[in-house]
């Protein structure tokens, strides 16, 4: 004796009355998605079919309906829409692209490519699904048979970078860095390649600009001084780009810091509170206890105040601010900002500090973050707990830790016999693989586990040495763990 009206908002019973008579008028089925959604309710997508109801004389009679609630698949699916949008707008908003080459039975099968190629290539991921030989057909003629050796090196397991040029859209000549990653199956076939393709022509036509400048030098003073000119122009360039990396890992260290710094901020602002109150309470401002719980107070406003003030040094200038620093209060500060966090990961500190340490000059910002990261990587390669030592010292350069980088462009090289000042940071984790160690510092690589790294920390601790005319390295110790060295020229005594 109920109507749709008694169930359903008017609207929507409405609608409901009006889809029955359409299927008794037409005699036709009628299948449709509704969205139903009850005054204060959960909003429902229900999938509904409706056919006559026909007597003896095929007669209709009435209607019967099926509702299924598709609620559930329908927001899945709307989720995976909205996932695909914000990843195709992620990858379209950089140069670099990425592609997948997938394998079945020793052949390639299927090639995609991000939409980051159009900024690339000039060609749009479509171009290449309609020509599949188009990626071949833009390479350089002279390049094609380094690039067909690099794929026949990935498909045995063994992946290296290659820089080539491609001609692109409008026949231009670009460089490019291929640098593709073997997916395996469970077999320990080759079921994909996964490839990052870097435009890397500004930097090429950068290093052929200073191969003649360097032979202008060697017949003018004028090219002397414009390739010195052009020389400092490069750095700034190079510099800017390395401040957005520097930027990418900071956001990454101080997230993971937020944690340990309210906890620092909690503790203090309770122990003001309880002085407060107790001061309230007091019968005289002339009580001997009113000086001892003041002191009290000062101490915890001024630790709060340290904590927050080094948080936000972190996201400080992006430009290198270079005083005089003593190393040994830097590892300090990094050690305290993380000892919640090594405590609760069950990680011992010992600290062999020298104590008189030469001074360095650095950005202490930027050197905060690495001393950070190692601090991290240290505590996240003893997952069960282990010691993490820090370990400072001064002592002439040997010979053969005279640092050499061919792509450096530093003016102001170690000089063997001077001072200098190390910084070791120790841990008694499992150590690194041998094969992994000549990677650690290119970017995206990581040896963490899915979720726990970006890949990015070591490759931008090593560019904030190299800005600081310093050194890093890391190498597995004899008894176990891993070692990170840093270097630096110690500062000149006024």
């Amino acid at each position: 004796g109920k109507t749709d009206f008694d169930f359903s908002p008017p609207e929507l019973a409405a609608k409901y009355q009006e889809d029955d008579r359409r299927v008794i008028q037409s005699g036709a089925p009628l299948e449709t998605v509704e969205i139903n959604q009850p005054p204060g309710g959960r909003k429902l997508y229900v999938n509904v079919c409706k056919t006559p109801i026909r007597d003896d004389l095929n007669r209709i009679i009435g209607v019967q309906g099926i509702f299924w609630d598709i609620t559930a698949s329908t927001e899945a699916e709307i989720a995976l829409r909205q996932s695909e949008e914000r990843y195709k707008t992620l990858l379209g908003s950089v140069t670099d692209y990425l592609y997948t080459v997938e394998h079945r039975d020793g052949k390639p099968v299927a090639t995609r490519h991000s939409p980051g190629c159009l900024a690339v290539t000039g060609y749009a991921p479509e171009d290449y699904e309609k020509n599949p030989h188009l990626w071949y057909e833009m390479i350089h003629e002279e390049d094609r048979p380094a690039v067909l050796e690099q794929i026949s090196q990935v498909l045995v397991g063994h992946a290296q970078p290659l820089e080539h040029r491609i001609r692109d859209r409008q026949g231009c000549i670009r460089w490019v860095r291929n640098t593709p990653v073997p997916r395996l199956n469970e077999s320990g076939k080759l079921a994909a390649y996964d490839g990052l393709v870097s435009d890397i022509t500004v930097r090429k036509l950068a290093e052929e600009q200073l191969r003649r400048t360097n032979a202008e030098l060697t017949t003018s003073r004028e090219g002397l001084m414009k390739a010195i000119e052009d020389l400092q122009k490069s750095h700034q360039e190079l510099k800017a780009a390395q401040m957005l990396l520097i930027r990418a890992e900071k956001l990454e260290t101080v997230g993971r810091l937020a944690a340990g710094v309210a906890h620092e901020v909690k503790n203090p602002l309770a122990i003001l509170l309880s002085g407060i109150e107790y001061l309230a309470g007091c019968p005289a401002a002339g009580d001997a206890n009113v000086g001892a719980v003041l002191a009290d107070m000062r101490a915890a406003l001024k630790r709060a105040d340290v904590v927050v003030r080094e948080l936000l040094d972190l996201s400080a200038a992006q430009e290198l601010g270079m005083s005089v620093h003593n190393l040994n209060e830097l590892m300090e500060a990094g050690l305290s900002l993380l000892r919640h966090d090594l405590a609760r990961a069950g990680v011992k500190v010992r600290k062999e500090l020298h104590p008189a340490l030469p001074r360095v000059m650095l950005d202490r910002n930027k050197m905060e973050q690495v001393l950070l990261n190692l601090f991290i990587n240290a505590m996240h390669a003893m997952p069960h707990g282990g010691t993490l030592t820090v370990r400072t010292l001064a002592r002439p350069l040997a010979a053969d830790e005279v640092p050499h980088d061919e792509g450096s462009r530093d003016a102001s090289p170690f000089r063997l016999s001077g001072d200098v000042v190390v910084a070791e940071v120790d841990d008694t984790g499992t150590g690194i693989p041998p094969d992994k160690l000549p990677k650690l510092f290119e970017p995206f690589f990581t040896t963490k586990p899915a979720g726990q790294g970006t890949g990015l920390g070591l490759a931008v601790a090593r560019k904030i040495m190299e800005m600081h005319s310093a050194h890093i390295d890391l190498a597995n110790r004899p008894e176990g763990g891993v070692r990170a060295r840093l270097i630096f020229k110690a500062a000149q005594a006024n």
